[in-house]
């Protein structure tokens, strides 16, 4: 009897274990599903939302612009003046106008920061989705708790072995955190995203609010009040603006 026992045991684990193996895979096809399914997101060429940036004290209103794969632009406007950060499929360069520096001409971001952003921009329909074609592999670390909410915690490696936590709703499948070390200015630091308030628009489910902690304390909140999928999106917004002075044509200036 003990040995038919210890064998039984024996069984159960193994296939416990197999199935925690093949769980890693069923919760990200359960997390596309919830946000709209594969067809759905694959369909989806364009997005722009608009709502307001809460940080420091202060709201300001802002718009983002996707045009997948790679082209995004974000414009946030602080005392009537815009600052507009950038990427551009055609040169998968980025820049940004700080008009707040006094300097209203567009800069040229360096290329850690389009990478960042070309990151943010292939993201927009969720971090886990099409992650095996981006290069990524996922694994699952197990269950966990996130302010009382029961979730399954993730481990995404970037192609480029940049490692983020994703937690998802074990009931919803829809990502509840995100935890991930940034590189600013040659400093590693950790960030904490939470989404919620969820909406679903065009058959997309999104997230419409987005706050940022630090150590635990909030640092900005993010509110989007209208979300639009496969609108017209010029090209020429993602371009780098020409200097007024390279826009001179020089035969007409030697006359």
């Amino acid at each position: 009897m003990k040995i038919l026992r210890s064998t039984f045991t024996a069984l159960l684990l193994f296939a416990a274990s197999t199935a925690f193996c093949q769980t890693a895979d069923e919760i990200v096809q359960k997390h596309v599903k919830a946000i709209g399914g594969a067809d759905k997101i694959n369909a989806v060429k364009t997005v722009k939302m608009t709502g307001k940036l809460s940080s420091q004290g202060m709201e300001l209103p802002m718009t983002m612009y996707v045009k997948l794969p790679h082209s995004m632009r974000t414009e946030i406007t602080v005392q009537g003046l815009s600052i507009v950060s950038a990427v551009d499929s055609k040169t998968l360069s980025g820049w940004y106008t700080n008009p707040m520096s006094g300097d209203k001409s567009a800069q040229k971001m360096n290329q850690e920061q389009a990478v960042a952003m070309q990151d943010q921009c292939d993201d927009v329909l969720g971090p886990l989705t099409n992650y095996k074609e981006k290069g990524g592999t996922i694994e699952l670390i197990g269950k966990d708790d996130v302010e009382g909410t029961e979730v399954y915690k993730l481990m995404l490696t970037k192609k480029n072995k940049d490692v983020a936590y994703y937690y998802l709703d074990a009931s919803t499948y829809l990502v509840v955190k995100e935890t991930s070390k940034v590189k600013f200015q040659d400093k590693e630091i950790e960030s904490e995203s939470y989404y919620s308030n969820y909406k679903t628009i065009d058959g997309i489910t999104f997230a419409t609010t987005q706050e940022e902690k630090e150590g635990g304390q909030l640092q900005s909140q993010i509110k989007i009040e209208k979300i639009e999928v496969n609108v017209p999106v010029d090209e020429s917004l993602f371009a780098m603006p020409v200097k007024a002075e390279e826009k001179t044509d020089p035969k007409k200036e030697s006359k």
